[in-house]
């Protein structure tokens, strides 16, 4: 799964786009890491203009040298790295949260669901968008293309997966870009629709965005909500 490896998936895409390095398969006692990691716990006590490094080192448990050594750029480095990572676990744990679904519109119901709620729980996220959007703007403005990279890579593998439901003629990476497009804007504009609602979002996921992806017999073959709902529950 390509999000299961999610902090190399960013990581990869910012390089990609000239962006840096997030840090990769690094240990957990490694200095990018824990200073990241630091950063994060910081940012929910202290708005992102008065992220002090000399605390964020003191969270790590480093020195503001090592800090420095680390990220030589200094607070927006450190910035772009601790967000990059964070989004990365975000995405990593939604990954692993859908993966016990069987069938592609079950999966994307389920990751539409959960992507949701976890968006609307995320207390950090939550404050950035709406607090300090101005602050936070050039970041989001780094990590959308990452985002939108990895999430198509995941989606294409996917669809990879389930090439046997395909309809004739679907262009995998196409179709994969326009479900991503598609994902990414419901996760950050849901009030249109009611997320809790499981129905209406396999709804939504059947006819809105797989509809002309799958054929019409791989669609029937689907179990409805209340179903899956029902067999999750039993293997609980």
């Amino acid at each position: 799964c390509v999000f299961v490896q999610a902090e190399d998936g960013i990581g990869d895409a910012q390089e990609s786009r000239g962006l840096g390095d997030v840090y990769k398969r690094q240990g957990e006692d490694h200095p990018k890491r824990r200073l990241a990691q630091a950063a994060v716990r910081c940012l929910d006590d202290v708005a992102m203009n008065d992220l002090g490094l000399e605390a964020v080192a003191r969270e790590a448990g480093l020195s503001r040298a090592t800090l420095y050594r680390v990220f030589p750029n200094g607070r927006d480095e450190l910035l772009r790295t601790a967000l990059a990572a964070e989004v990365a676990e975000f995405w990593r744990n939604l990954a692993n949260a859908v993966a016990g679904e069987t069938t592609l519109e079950g999966r994307l119901t389920r990751g539409l669901i959960d992507g949701v709620l976890r968006t609307e729980n995320h207390a950090l996220l939550q404050r950035l968008v709406h607090q300090e959007a101005e602050e936070f703007a050039p970041f989001l403005d780094e990590l959308e293309p990452a985002v939108f990279t990895l999430l198509s890579a995941y989606l294409a593998d996917l669809l990879d997966r389930f090439s046997g439901d395909l309809a004739p003629g679907v262009d995998r990476d196409e179709a994969s870009r326009y479900l991503a497009t598609l994902i990414l804007s419901y996760l950050g504009s849901p009030a249109s629709i009611d997320f809790t609602d499981e129905a209406r979002v396999a709804h939504l996921v059947r006819t809105q965005l797989l509809g002309g992806i799958l054929t019409p017999v791989a669609m029937s073959n689907v179990p409805p909500a209340d179903a899956r709902r029902d067999g999750r529950h039993a293997g609980r």
